[in-house]
């Protein structure tokens, strides 16, 4: 099981406590954190804190471990920012982010926003909405989801949908897959979890994957710890031994 007794000589050399970089430790848990999630609670600081300890192979008396975790810990919270506007949260609410992540968040709603507002020539800032037969391409469709078919399969760079759990969402999506189809388009979904991006892909009919998925074809690479890097075309894939020839057929997306 790979047990090792402290009292017994394993020719291992403890990290001491203090020659641990505590600063280094904070930015590594932070960007562990921002790695797996966007939103995180002190417990899930706690915990990263307690794997890099390990992995750092500290050897102390209880007492100086538990003072040291605590003490990262803290200063760790302490570069943390909160999500809710009051205070009295329950401490299990994952309610704490980072400003790295909120720098990304604000890069990506404006990379969004210009990219909504960059509209090919000849459509109007204001699209009418058509009629229900015209875009529900089945009878089961309500003038919502129609309506949403329609702004789905339109010529438009950007369209954000948003419906509640029973909204219909799945149906929406097969639907526009049958007109995207029709005009010799095709869809392509991308889930945050391969799990659901299987569930999509057996429901919608559609090309699916996950978000990892999508990057992974496009070269990015990335480690435990955050750090990311894209692998330019030509370039040899550590993971793979080969060259890295571009996104496969079933992850190309559009642009």
């Amino acid at each position: 099981m790979g047990y090792r007794d402290r009292n017994v000589a394993v020719g291992l050399t403890p990290t001491p406590v203090g020659g641990l970089d505590r600063e280094q430790v904070v930015q590594r848990v932070l960007a562990r954190l921002a790695a797996a999630r966007s939103a995180w609670n002190a417990a899930d600081v706690r915990g990263e804190v307690e794997q890099l300890l390990a992995a750092a192979g500290i050897v102390t008396d209880p007492a100086v471990r538990i003072e040291l975790a605590e003490d990262l810990t803290a200063r760790t919270m302490s570069r943390c920012v909160p999500l809710l506007d009051r205070d009295g949260a329950p401490e299990h609410i994952r309610a704490w982010t980072s400003p790295p992540v909120l720098a990304v968040e604000a890069d990506l709603t404006a990379r969004l926003a210009a990219r909504a507002t960059d509209r090919p020539a000849g459509i109007p800032d204001t699209d009418p909405i058509p009629p229900v037969d015209v875009a529900a391409g089945a009878t089961r469709l309500d003038p919502g989801q129609a309506a949403a078919v329609a702004a789905l399969a339109g010529p438009r760079r950007l369209v954000v949908i948003e419906g509640a759990a029973g909204a219909g969402k799945t149906t929406t999506l097969a639907a526009t897959r049958n007109l995207l189809a029709e005009q010799g388009r095709r869809l392509v979904v991308v889930t945050p979890t391969l799990k659901a991006a299987t569930v999509a892909a057996a429901e919608v009919g559609a090309v699916a994957g996950s978000a990892a998925r999508l990057a992974y074809q496009y070269g990015y690479r990335w480690n435990g710890d955050g750090a990311w890097s894209r692998l330019p075309l030509g370039h040899t894939d550590l993971v793979t031994g080969r060259a890295y020839a571009g996104p496969g057929e079933g992850a190309a997306a559009g642009r």
